[in-house]
């Protein structure tokens, strides 16, 4: 999940005593304490302390504002022991009065330009997905989708987890690009359009693997919802990889989050979803899959585990003959790929569903625990060099975290309790070696 939008300053003029100020102060003098005030017509800030109960003051405080054109941020005021407080503009004078606990600043409501609705666009891309998800799941069922009788073998191989033992066939596929984008290449230019029907076997990976990522991007939409927060539709992003056939969704956060309760909650609610809906996927494609004896001297394609998926994968195998290894189900690879994505989300650091979180529970920690989070990705772009590239991805998305409306509210016990479930969902979903053997 993304979040476009960002805290723009009011300018402040040189005021002057009006009817409209003496209202706006008086109304706001029912909510709160008022230790100093600049205030106009409609725009201002107020430094002093908003009454208990807070959350309902503030609440009054916004819905009053709003009822005369302005959006109001609401801030914690500096406290630093043997001075005195500042106001939140440059060059206003400091008050000699006890130091206010909050600041409040208001202007008109910014002007949202808002573009003309494309669904079309989600649409596309939604089924495009669901044509690269149909094409990994037939080829996970043995399928020679795209492949003439000079290839079958190969992708029976692989499919089976085993490379082939021509050397002169991998070197073919090699010369064509690298290894895994060179499989695709030379797919696409052997495509059998007599076997299209094949792409019915992947219904079952496809159908999994769509409903783990929608459902992910329900709970974020419908969480915004719930908070006035305007929210895109998903974008999910197809891609031609032969292990996964997706990049995921994501939707675009338009308007202010109200406050830090509805960030954690927003942050929280896809991951969450995602996840329960994923364990049930990887029971049944356990239950489905099958140990298989691993040919000596031939490599596989092999995947990492979470904790979770160790858990649930040695209950259904918990004991494999020397030599043998799970042959997952295509239902088990999309659980598999649900796990991955949720704890690659709860990721603490910019942006991500998790960076959400980290905004809210480490509050000025927050900068310098994402160095040490982007430490430890880069530590372990040794074991796996894929997390080099979210490591990039992440910095290119930049590190930066908007702030919300309302930075003052305290968080209530409900809220800590999700924070501790993102904890708990991330370190039963994280897989620190996705692929051990190289796959990219």
């Amino acid at each position: 999940m993304s979040t476009d939008w960002h805290k723009t300053e009011t300018p402040v003029p040189e005021f002057g005593a009006t009817r409209q100020a003496d209202r706006i102060l008086r109304a706001l003098q029912q909510h709160m304490t008022i230790a100093q005030a600049e205030v106009s017509d409609n725009s201002g800030f107020v430094a002093g302390t908003v009454l208990e109960p807070l959350a309902d003051n503030v609440a009054a405080i916004k819905e009053y504002l709003a009822s005369l054109g302005c959006f109001a941020l609401f801030r914690q005021a500096p406290r630093q022991p043997g001075q005195r407080g500042q106001s939140l503009f440059s060059g206003a004078e400091k008050w000699d009065s006890p130091l206010p606990r909050h600041l409040i600043q208001f202007g008109p409501a910014p002007v949202v330009q808002t573009r003309k609705s494309r669904p079309w666009v989600n649409i596309v891309l939604f089924l495009l997905t669901v044509l690269t998800t149909l094409t990994i799941g037939s080829l996970q069922q043995n399928s020679n989708l795209f492949f003439l009788r000079s290839l079958d073998e190969y992708i029976r191989l692989h499919s089976a987890g085993l490379l082939p033992k021509s050397p002169e066939l991998q070197a073919a596929m090699n010369a064509a690009g690298q290894y895994w984008w060179g499989l695709i290449r030379a797919s696409l230019a052997t495509l059998n359009p007599a076997n299209l029907g094949q792409l019915a076997l992947g219904v079952p990976f496809s159908f999994a693997l769509l409903l783990i990522l929608g459902s992910h991007e329900l709970g974020h939409c419908l969480t915004a919802r719930r908070y006035g927060v305007d929210a895109t539709l998903p974008y999910f992003l197809p891609i031609p990889h032969p292990l996964m056939g997706t990049m995921g969704a994501f939707i675009r956060i338009k308007s202010p989050i109200p406050n830090r309760r509805a960030l954690i909650r927003l942050g929280v609610a896809g991951p969450l979803v995602g996840f329960v809906i994923s364990i049930p996927i990887v029971i049944i494609g356990l239950k489905l899959s099958k140990p298989m004896l691993v040919e000596p001297g031939l490599s596989n394609i092999t995947v990492g585990s979470s904790l979770l998926f160790g858990w649930l994968s040695q209950l259904f195998f918990p004991r494999l003959a020397p030599g043998q290894d799970i042959f997952l189900h295509p239902l088990a690879s999309a659980g598999w790929l649900g796990f991955f994505v949720t704890a690659l989300n709860l990721l603490p650091i910019g942006q991500l569903d998790g960076g959400h979180v980290a905004y809210v529970a480490l509050g000025r920690f927050r900068r310098a625990f994402q160095f040490i989070v982007l430490g430890v990705i880069a530590a372990l772009g040794l074991l796996w060099p894929g997390w080099l590239f979210w490591g990039v991805l992440v910095l290119i998305l930049g590190l930066g975290h908007p702030p919300t409306q309302d930075e003052i509210t305290p968080l209530r016990r409900s809220d800590w309790l999700l924070v501790a479930a993102a904890i708990v969902i991330f370190a039963l979903a994280f897989i620190p070696v996705p692929f051990p053997r190289g796959v990219q």
